[in-house]
């Protein structure tokens, strides 16, 4: 009888683990599943443990066998199913639904492979942005957009900001335990939605955080002490800690060791305490893992690059390093402890301030370091290695304070140091001079690494950057390095405030300090080159890249309302759209009123976690000082926040020359989109001059208007002749600008206004009207395969333009790269419906002919003038000092040297050969560029390979160039490239730079066989399996697939297909191919 009811509990036990791991698998959401799926783990685990067979028992051995093979002598009570089923049950019965369905909130940054690898390969953060073929390393993740590849004309400049969104990230959106908001249940396959209006508080508080971080060869060791408390937002729930792909040797609480499966399970994602074993008022949790950063590809959490050990945190990497609340409103005090072999790792550096440095028996040694200042886990770094440096001593404004400064990298590039610790310097006096911020700590540390997915990145006290945002020498760097490390090194220490000081109360306040922190490094960039160009960079970059995304099916506001991983948040329409959401505060405070609305948000949330909110609160009590009206705000405004889309503003005129009196009636309309389909009138402020037409010069001085309306009508006095408006001044808002005036009209605007951005957008409607005319000119011809036909010459008055300007002696040389330069590919994509891409390509071909048959000889007169200012070599060897007007007239003479060899203009070989020996690597890049219509090109191909492969980061320029070469064997080229450099890198800045800057070629990579698709889609694939961040970076150039011409859309469309059906598609990939395909 005994034999026969202990064979039945066999076979109940038998069944309901079954059952549960059956749930477990399908990670099933109900009060029960989740009960059954939770207890189960701890049955099992106890089951196991009493079995030989228990250690052999791993994620491919078959459960069924394993059951049925289990020792059931110590398990006959069925207590064990009371205890861990039934009575959770019943203890979760009245708790609210939302807490049953997925008591941990959800999370911000998905396991990217679904915890396939438990060894941490996930991914990471971006804007992220990278854009065509560059990946300009933003300051942050986004990576910066704006990148001027080699810097060699003002074309592939403006392509080279497109590549580097694409890297950058800067389009990114995903996540895997939402900081602090519930998630809902998806169904099967589906990924879970994280909405911004589920936030709720942590029902915990860490208040201390202790770490000691033992490195070795082959895993590291890290052991976490928590200070933890109960917070009153504590309904006495489950302690849920995030944790990915971490190996416990053990858990505690209050130095009492926890049994899993009795009091916690651990499902490889998530950590949970059962609530009746968490301490009701203050305790300690501790727990030690082992990691493996050498095998970390993914470069999120802690990984390897070349020698160095180096993490990655923001968003959620933190979680694969040891457990934690991962979200950005846990906010504690951290004192860490670094150990490592000596000889390998001689330099230790973390956060704060180092307390001491030891030795251990060995060879080994460590380091501990402790910040005084709250901060969110993502701000947490760590860095190991063999590093050398440069270092400086700066005294702070207002306290006197002596801060040391650090700059690391590996000794082969310390020489190139110089220029950063420059930056660094003119950072900390800028954030002092305008904002009125000093630095808080002693020290502060910049550390260059070879493998990073983004940027840079903003730890306190120690900034890690993507070598290329660090690294430069005019002998072995291009131009656009030094504006790219001076924004960047500026981005990162601005955060220190708007970031750190003041953090996010949740993910989807990302903006709050990216864009904002965008807006300051724009300020300072500005202010430090003084050129206009910077300016116009900035706002080539938007409307290129961010008016696109915000007209495709990744469109979304600044402050998106649901995301499903993190890691896809970090986009050009967060940080690019949202710095000029901050800067337009700027434009209507003015200078004055603006400081004491910034001032004011940083005194009332120092030390804290803010929202959007909280910022538009501390302009708006400035906005009512500005206008003396304590009724005045700002509430309008926030739909900046909420709102996707890019408005379109037109304008009609009236002058009354009896009345002297001229009105502007302006109009504003967003297009309705899945986002909203009723969209608001915003707040848009409209920065707007008078110029006479006779003179040309200003009727008035310049005033900002404030549009709050869908339709208003502004009227201007004592106005004695029809005025020319000069609107939108300084870019002053993100908007669509439909001026309806006349081409004549455009023109005394570009050579007369006194505001670059008017004369650049006057140059810009001039260039758009006459492609689309001349687009449809073309396109028709084909339809009708007509053999002659008449096409629409470029005004010649608009060329006679061109040609003042290139003369004026006063111009700025930068600015004159813009006016010989056709807009961007993605602008004028905004503006073509099924755009066929070979046509576009014979229209701009044929309007560079147009002009270049007037203006060629102007342009070789001008490529020989500049030749001894731009690449005058007094300075060449001195790394502090930089001339950026220098720089400019170096893009000029590369932007006339690419047009004239375009139109193979006499003897312009034998000018490409000599530019070739210049000094400057933006220049001999240009002539390796520009050799692709000649048949010197593989000769310049391997003479500058052969300058280039010493130094990894000039060997990823060459990269780049070789990718954008205009050629029809580019395939082949990509091949060599593949075969003979790139080979099995894993290196994120070599994969970008191979692939993203050939996607830019209109003709090449549109083949109308789809070819070019197919091949970055490979790319993706293979890029996947290691780092989902890269492969989804790379999946920018499909970004445009809806604006194409059927064929193409529908051979974009089978390879993204292609890619979703992939069996092991990261979350990071899928989610963005989903939205992007409208499956989300």
């Amino acid at each position: 009888m005994k034999l026969r009811k202990g064979c039945a509990y066999k076979y109940i036990i038998f069944t309901v683990l079954i059952l549960a791991n059956i749930l477990y698998d399908n990670k099933k959401r109900c009060m029960i599943k989740k009960n059954l799926r939770i207890s189960s783990c701890g049955i099992i685990s106890r089951l196991l443990k009493s079995n030989s067979n228990y250690n052999s028992f791993n994620k491919n051995y078959n459960f069924t066998s394993a059951i049925s093979e289990l020792q059931f002598s110590n398990f006959w009570n069925l207590d064990i199913l009371q205890k861990d089923i039934f009575s959770n049950i019943h203890n979760n019965k009245n708790k609210p639904q939302s807490y049953i369905i997925h008591k941990r909130l959800m999370s911000e940054k998905g396991d990217n492979h679904n915890n396939q690898n438990n060894n941490g390969n996930d991914n990471k953060k971006r804007l992220g942005s990278v854009v065509n073929n560059e990946e300009n390393t933003c300051s942050d993740k986004r990576m910066k957009p704006f990148e001027e590849g080699h810097g060699f004309t003002q074309v592939d400049k403006m392509n080279n900001n497109i590549d580097n969104l694409q890297q950058n990230g800067v389009m990114n959106l995903n996540s895997n335990n939402v900081d602090n908001n519930n998630s809902v249940v998806a169904k099967k396959n589906e990924p879970k939605i994280h909405y911004r209006k589920d936030y709720k508080p942590s029902g915990f508080v860490i208040n201390n955080v202790t770490l000691n971080i033992n490195i070795h060869d082959n895993e590291t060791t890290v052991r976490s002490i928590l200070d933890m408390d109960i917070s009153k937002h504590n309904v006495g729930e489950d302690l849920v800690f995030d944790g990915v792909g971490l190996k416990i040797n053990e858990i505690s609480i209050n130095n009492k060791k926890l049994v899993e499966g009795e009091e916690y399970t651990y499902d490889n994602e998530f950590l949970t305490i059962f609530s009746k074993f968490v301490p009701k008022s203050k305790f300690a949790f501790s727990s030690e893992v082992v990691i493996h950063p050498e095998t970390n590809y993914a470069l999120t959490g802690l990984y390897k690059s070349k020698n160095i050990i180096v993490s990655q945190c923001e968003a959620t990497g933190f979680r694969r390093i040891t457990f934690f609340i991962d979200r950005p409103d846990m906010m504690a005090k951290y004192d860490v402890t670094v150990t490592a072999d000596k000889q390998k790792y001689p330099v230790l550096l973390s956060n704060g301030d180092k307390v001491n440095e030891f030795d251990i028996p060995g060879g080994r040694h460590g380091a501990r370091f402790n910040d005084p200042h709250l901060k969110p886990c993502y701000l947490f770094a760590v860095v190991a290695g063999d590093l050398k440096h440069l270092s400086a001593t700066y005294t702070t404004k207002y306290t006197k304070k002596k801060i040391e400064l650090y700059v690391f990298s590996e000794e082969k590039y310390v020489s190139k140091l110089q220029w950063a610790l420059e930056c660094l310097k003119k950072s900390m006096a800028f954030d002092e001079d305008y904002f009125g911020l000093e630095y808080d700590l002693s020290r502060l540390n910049l550390v260059a690494v070879s493998d990073f997915n983004v940027g840079a990145m903003e730890n306190k006290g120690l900034n890690i950057f993507n070598a290329n945002s660090l690294l430069a020498s005019k002998k072995n760097s291009i131009d656009f390095s030094y504006a790219r490390i001076l924004t960047v090194v500026g981005h990162e220490y601005f955060h220190n405030y708007t970031g750190n000081r003041v953090t996010l109360r949740d993910w989807f306040q990302l903006t709050l300090k990216e864009g904002l922190t965008v807006h300051r490094e724009n300020l300072f960039s500005e202010e430090m080159t003084k050129t206009v160009t910077t300016r116009l960079s900035h706002v080539d970059l938007l409307r290129s890249v961010q008016f696109l995304e915000d007209s495709s099916p990744l469109s979304h506001p600044i402050r998106p309302e649901s995301y499903v991983s993190m890691e896809n948040f970090y986009t050009t329409t967060v940080y690019d759209k949202g710095s000029e959401v901050m800067r337009m505060y700027l434009t209507i405070l003015g200078e004055e009123y603006y400081k004491k609305g910034f001032d004011i948000y940083i005194k009332k949330n120092d030390g804290n976690t803010a929202t959007c909110e909280d910022f538009n609160d501390a302009m708006e009590q400035a906005y009512k000082m500005k206008k003396a009206d304590n009724s005045a705000n700002l509430n309008q405004y926030l739909l900046w926040f909420s709102q996707s889309g890019t408005p379109h503003v037109s304008f009609k005129y009236n002058y009354d020359s009896e009345k002297k009196q001229y009105s502007i009636h302006v109009n504003q309309y967003t297009k309705p989109d899945e986002n909203q389909k009723e969209k608001k009138p915003l707040f848009i402020p409209i920065s707007v001059g008078l110029i006479n037409p006779q003179t040309g010069k200003e009727m008035i001085s310049q005033t900002t208007l404030e549009l709050t309306k869908e339709n208003d009508t502004f009227v201007f006095n004592n106005i004695n002749v029809k005025p020319i408006p000069s609107l939108f001044r300084g870019f002053s808002a993100p908007v669509y600008i439909e001026d309806n005036l006349t081409d004549e009209e455009r023109i005394l605007l570009l050579k007369y206004d006194t505001d670059a951005f008017v004369r650049y957008n006057s140059c810009t409607n001039i260039y758009m009207k006459q492609i689309l005319m001349n687009y449809n000119e073309f396109l028709k011809a084909k339809n009708e395969n007509l053999q002659n036909f008449n096409l629409t010459p470029v005004n010649t008055q608009f060329i006679d333009a061109i040609k003042y300007l290139l003369e004026d002696p006063h111009a700025d040389a930068g600015f004159k790269s813009y006016i010989v330069s056709l807009p961007q590919d993605r602008y004028i994509i905004n503006f073509v419906s099924n755009l066929d891409t070979d046509v576009l390509a014979d229209t701009k071909e044929y309007i560079y002919k147009q002009i270049g048959d007037k203006l060629n000889d102007v342009y070789y007169k001008m490529f020989k003038s500049l030749e001894a200012k731009a690449d005058d070599l007094t300075y060449f060897n001195d790394e502090s000092h930089v001339d950026f007007d220098q720089m400019n007239m170096r893009t000029l003479r590369n932007t006339l040297l690419s047009l004239l060899s375009k139109a193979q203009y006499p003897n312009i070989l034998n000018e490409i050969l000599e530019h070739s020996k210049s000094p400057y690597p933006s220049n001999w890049l240009t002539s390796l560029s520009v050799s692709a219509y000649f048949d010197k090109y593989f000769e310049l191909y391997d003479k500058t390979y052969q300058l280039s492969k010493d130094d990894e980061l000039l060997l990823q320029e060459w990269l780049k160039t070789v990718s954008r070469s205009d050629r029809k064997d580019i395939y082949e080229i990509l091949k060599k490239l593949e075969n003979e450099v790139l080979k099995d890198s894993k290196n994120p800045n070599d994969i970008r730079a191979v692939y993203l800057p050939f996607t830019n070629n209109l003709r090449r990579f549109h083949d109308i066989s789809g070819k070019g698709y197919k091949l970055i889609a490979e790319v993706i694939t293979k890029t996947d399996k290691f780092n989902p961040m890269v492969a989804t970076q790379l999946c920018e150039p499909f970004k445009l697939w809806n604006k194409l011409d059927t064929k193409r859309q529908e051979l974009m469309l089978k390879e993204m297909n292609t890619m979703l059906q992939e069996p092991n598609i990261s979350n990071n990939l899928k989610e963005y191919l989903l939205r992007l395909t409208n499956k989300l």
